[in-house]
């Protein structure tokens, strides 16, 4: 079985050459009978996932060795609107070569537009074509320390992250979203009788994914408005600071926060330094965001 998770991608259904013609003549006759019209066709029909769901069921999670992953890929076949194709594949890896990457790029539906002035066959007509548009296509892979898939996820470049998704796209990296029960657990917001609990969400966008650290590293990643971090740790006083993902700069002055055995306490990250906030307004911003569980690096 495998666990490759698919996110919605909006797919153009191919236009009927009858509908198309019948479209054509209905306008054709509105042209003859009338001052101005304007008819758009298709200049590029959609080209097929260049990824299929059904063509990855190679990919076992736990049994595919890396090895395997390459030759597959080294003689991929997929179709475009014209021909069928078969390329050498190769990834992009990540610095530690735990992440491979395969990309691949879908022509999109384009159309064109005619406009006519005048009636009748007398009128003049203009003509002008929209630029084709494209869609990147991905497979992400993860190999465990045996060289084995550990997961993997098939996915588009839409940059944009909601719950809804397991996996998305954020200019050079992948956020991989933490399951639907680790996100219940850290929504639960009841005390911890032998622990505090800390949570810290994004004011505004960093654009760069951050880590929270207090002598160890925490839960989640901090790179936009919609993501949150949090542990539980022990009671008194933490030397809270954020990090730079990519690199050792620290992007806000460090903060110390008090939270003794049996509190929950919030904070906000506003792009430059962390505030505390009361739980009126830390719990309603926790549950509007999400907890990103780990990042593919590959820049």
């Amino acid at each position: 079985m495998t666990s490759l998770l698919p996110t919605k991608i909006n797919m153009c259904n191919r236009v009927s050459l009858i509908h198309m013609i019948r479209l054509i003549s209905i306008l054709l006759l509105i042209l003859l009978s009338s001052g101005c019209v304007v008819i758009p066709y298709p200049t590029q029909f959609p080209d097929p996932n260049p990824f299929p769901e059904e063509s990855l069921g190679f990919i076992k999670i736990g049994e595919t060795t890396r090895e395997e992953v390459w030759a597959i890929f080294a003689n991929w076949e997929y179709e475009t609107d014209k021909v069928t194709q078969v390329v050498e594949l190769k990834p992009l890896r990540s610095k530690d070569d735990r992440w491979w990457r395969y990309v691949l790029e879908r022509e999109l539906m384009t159309w064109g537009v005619t406009v006519c002035f005048g009636l009748g066959f007398g009128g003049i007509c203009e003509t002008y074509n929209d630029d084709q548009s494209h869609q990147h296509h991905f497979v992400l892979v993860e190999f465990d320390s045996n060289d084995v898939v550990k997961a993997a996820w098939l996915t588009d470049g839409d940059a944009h992250c909601d719950s809804s998704k397991p996996i998305c796209y954020w200019l050079s990296d992948f956020l991989i979203l933490a399951s639907e029960d680790v996100n219940k657990s850290a929504n639960d917001f009841d005390p911890v009788s032998d622990a505090c609990r800390i949570y810290i969400y994004a004011e505004g966008d960093t654009f760069t994914p951050m880590i929270v650290v207090s002598g160890s590293r925490l839960r989640g990643y901090l790179f936009a408005a919609d993501t949150f971090s949090y542990w539980e740790t022990e009671g008194g006083s933490h030397h809270v600071q954020l990090q730079e993902l990519h690199g050792d700069g620290h992007v806000a002055e460090a903060t110390n926060i008090t939270c003794n055995h049996g509190d929950v306490v919030f904070a906000n990250f506003d792009g430059h330094r962390l505030h505390p906030v009361s739980a009126d307004e830390g719990i309603p911003n926790i549950r509007r965001r999400f907890l990103v569980d780990r990042i593919a690096q590959f820049f």
